[in-house]
């Protein structure tokens, strides 16, 4: 298999580039010790190695973000694994051989469905903005499958870097002009499988759910999404019903011209077209086109029939965020 560098060789030497209050952030919330980080790294890798129904990623860079998601609590990054690794095989044509050169990834970016703003919030946050509406419901140029490998694409850009990995993410969600069967693109039990994945077994700190403009639709989504939502997810899920609320939670510095009021005279993002062009030009760079190829590489997969059931011994208490 073609890697990306020699970086993710599995004996390449890791150099953390957490430094200062991210470094401090990361000993006091995820439990990240410098001095035992290379031990907790090789002894993921080493169980993977025995494991006969797990074929994943065991560089340096995966291993850490699982770590780093599981709060170095070797349990839970096992069974994070497991559960990232076991969905992919079931949908190929979301995980597999991601091309972020993709005409239809870079169509779906051109209508400002999804991208992630530029810069941090003031606690160090990535955030992603989703604009339900912004794909028409008869547009046939994509796919639910080509919505997910971006939301995928954008996700593994994020949380590439080590600041991001300690300081997590907010998402919103401009649920403008939405109807009901803008939701409904994805059939139930399908974003019942894509929920569950993203909360139990995607290796992130996602710190909030910022719901724009939803009105009255969303009283519906609640009670369809309700059932496939954690209480964590729910409680961190914050409902605005104007842009001055959304703006107490996202500096509007980091949010894009049609975001803002006419009169600001303040820093912005730029307008919607312009971030968005940017985020093309990130996912296009060949370095990062290979490495979502190497991570969506169809090898990659996990089969609990294959699993043994032997129990090794105890670890860390788990503390999950």
């Amino acid at each position: 298999m073609s890697l990306p560098d020699d970086s993710y060789r599995d004996d390449a030497v890791y150099e953390s580039t957490l430094a200062g209050a991210t470094l401090k952030k990361a000993q006091e919330e995820i439990h990240e010790n410098p001095r035992e980080r290379a031990q907790a790294i090789k002894q993921l890798r080493e169980w993977i190695h025995r494991q006969p129904h797990l074929n994943c990623r065991t560089d340096n860079y995966n291993m850490i973000r699982f770590l780093r998601g599981a709060k170095f609590s070797q349990l839970r990054a096992r069974e994070m694994l497991e559960g990232y690794y076991t969905i992919r095989p079931k949908y190929p044509a979301w995980f597999h051989n991601v091309d972020t050169h993709s005409k239809k990834l870079h169509y779906i970016i051109d209508q400002g469905y999804m991208f992630p703003l530029p810069g941090r919030d003031k606690e160090g946050r990535r955030i992603m903005l989703q604009r339900t509406a912004a794909l028409k419901l008869d547009d046939k140029n994509f796919t639910i499958g080509d919505m997910v490998q971006l939301q995928i694409t954008l996700t593994m850009l994020l949380y590439r870097d080590e600041e991001t990995q300690v300081h997590g993410s907010l998402i919103v969600g401009d649920h403008t002009d939405a109807t009901l069967k803008h939701f409904m693109r994805f059939p139930i039990e399908d974003m019942k499988v894509f929920m569950k994945t993203f909360q139990k077994a995607t290796p992130g700190r996602f710190k909030g759910f910022h719901v724009y403009n939803a009105g009255a639709l969303f009283e519906t989504l609640m009670s369809i999404m309700k059932p496939i939502l954690s209480a964590k997810f729910q409680n961190r899920m914050t409902v605005h019903s104007n842009l001055e609320s959304l703006y107490k939670h996202v500096p509007m510095e980091m949010l894009p011209e049609e975001y803002l009021p006419d009169d600001y005279k303040g820093p912005c993002a730029g307008s919607i077209k312009q971030i968005c062009d940017n985020v093309k030009k990130q996912i296009m760079e060949e370095e990062f086109r290979k490495f979502m190829l190497f991570e969506t590489n169809p090898e990659w997969g996990c089969d609990p029939t294959k699993k043994p059931a032997e129990v090794e011994g105890a670890f860390r208490k788990l503390n999950v965020d």
